[in-house]
């Protein structure tokens, strides 16, 4: 009678128990915008082509409602979404015509330029960057394979000055007409 019992604690233990399933893994998008704002060169990845609003929403802090705006040479149409996280004061949000995150970026990051350049290797380009009333000659850096891109120049700063991710994979024509920021717009800082 006791075994009987005890097999009976047993079954029934099995049968009301709930396994834990597989933990939710964070999406892609997720993981590039946790990197970004975590200030880790090394940490840096490009944005997945399906990286959205609700994305960025699960990961940084809302500070001000959307903007329409343009991004790139082509004139891009954009909305840019301004937000915050622990480290950043703010985050600019870029997000096209068919709704997905196309530029995430922010200015003034405290990781020197070396860190960059050691974490991402040889940039494939040295862009012409326009900050405000003047011209950085070569002074923005883009890893087009990694999605990534930074403004340093040090004949202008000892530090960097602007930093982006967007989707890895877009040929120099494709990043500077369509996703490429210029410090000349008037972009509010949230």
């Amino acid at each position: 009678m006791m075994r009987s019992a005890a097999v009976a604690v047993i079954v029934a233990t099995a049968c009301c128990s709930h396994p834990k399933g597989p933990a939710m893994s964070k999406s892609e998008c997720a993981l590039a915008l946790e990197g970004f704002v975590s200030q880790d060169p090394a940490r840096l990845r490009a944005l997945p082509a399906a990286c959205t609003l609700e994305d960025a929403r699960q990961v940084l802090q809302a500070t001000k409602a959307q903007t329409p705006t343009f991004l790139g040479t082509g004139n891009n149409p954009v909305r840019l979404y301004f937000f915050k996280a622990e480290k950043l004061k703010s985050v600019r949000v870029w997000i096209d015509q068919t709704d997905h995150v196309i530029l995430v970026d922010t200015d003034h990051v405290p990781a020197p330029p070396e860190q960059y350049f050691q974490a991402l290797g040889e940039p494939d380009a040295h862009l012409d960057f326009p900050w405000r009333s003047t011209v950085i000659p070569g002074g923005e850096h883009v890893w087009l394979n990694r999605g990534v891109s930074i403004v340093h120049k040090p004949d202008y700063t000892t530090r960097v000055i602007h930093v982006g991710i967007f989707r890895a994979g877009l040929t120099l024509d494709e990043y500077t007409k369509s996703v490429q920021f210029s410090a000349e717009q008037d972009v509010d800082d949230g």
